[in-house]
């Protein structure tokens, strides 16, 4: 039995992750995960914690110290709402040589993903997490076609996602990695300057690559990818449904089970050094160069 803390009830991600694991899920024939177990829960709301502690049958430990489950416990995920809390939440499990899923945004400061990836490193603990419009079928569709052979020579693309600007969750940062994610995934990590405008809700940036732009656009409510080729135009519109939470845990139980990464950790940690060069440049108006995670 693979035993799993959720730390930061008050998401509606923590709901839909234990939920996966014991109820199921339509896509799996909502048959539930027979051998993980939620067995700890930390949060911020009450309300929260008694809902997800119902879901489990009533059995999982509700505390008030996110620490209380080192070493006793497979598995961590990490989903508060504040990304500033994502690194002190999960440093004990990781000395403790325990796997961690992260929630967008990995976390806020450039300098805690750092720290997080070098200790996970030295203690050999797979970690795992982002944004899960990254992952969903059509984003994933998406990427695939940009690597495929249809693809003669790009000439740039676009993406777009919601943005929340104010409020108690780190302000831009709370939702802004979803189309870091999208974006990271269809045209690649290595964006090496960010050109960023803003309004009060709203914000558009120009992602340089080596060979070509992308575009980025926040405000809308919906997800998209765009790519322009030399001879064509590629467009999707992204949808969450019917797998937007299940394509991201179905990722962290296979590193549970296998103990192996989806990504490197420096694929992992890349969208905070993108999201922080966004806010950079809207703050100051410049062109700012996106620094790399050096590990």
């Amino acid at each position: 039995m693979f035993k799993i803390a959720i730390l930061g009830t008050e998401n509606s991600h923590a709901r839909a992750f234990t939920k996966i694991i014991h109820e199921g899920h339509a896509l799996l024939g909502g048959v539930p995960y027979a051998d993980f177990e939620v067995v700890g829960l930390y949060g911020d709301s009450a309300e929260e914690n008694e809902l997800l502690r119902g879901i489990t049958g009533g059995k999982a430990e509700i505390s008030d110290n996110p620490e209380a489950w080192v070493g006793k416990v497979d598995a961590v995920m990490v989903t508060a709402r504040h990304g500033g809390k994502h690194f002190k939440y999960v440093k004990k499990y990781i000395e403790a040589g325990i796997p961690a899923f992260i929630d967008k945004p990995i976390t806020i400061d450039p300098e805690e993903a750092l720290e997080l990836v070098r200790l996970a490193k030295e203690k050999n603990v797979p970690i795992c997490g982002g944004s899960t419009l990254g992952f969903v079928d059509d984003t994933q569709q998406m990427k695939d076609l940009r690597n495929s052979d249809k693809m003669e020579r790009v000439y740039g693309g676009s993406v777009s996602a919601p943005i929340n600007m104010k409020n108690d969750w780190g302000d831009f940062y709370f939702y802004s990695q979803h189309l870091v994610q999208i974006m990271t995934e269809v045209f690649g990590h290595d964006v090496e300057s960010i050109l960023a405008v803003g309004r009060e809700d709203a914000a558009t940036f120009i992602a340089r690559y080596a060979d070509y732009d992308v575009t980025g656009h926040y405000g809308t409510y919906g997800y998209s990818a765009t790519i322009y080729e030399k001879t064509q135009t590629y467009h999707k519109n992204i949808s969450t449904a019917p797998d937007l939470y299940l394509s991201e845990f179905r990722r962290f139980e296979h590193m549970v089970r296998t103990g192996g990464m989806p990504e490197s950790y420096e694929e992992l940690i890349t969208p905070v050094f993108i999201l922080n060069a966004i806010k950079e440049s809207l703050d100051t108006g410049k062109e700012v160069k996106v620094r790399k995670p050096a590990l």
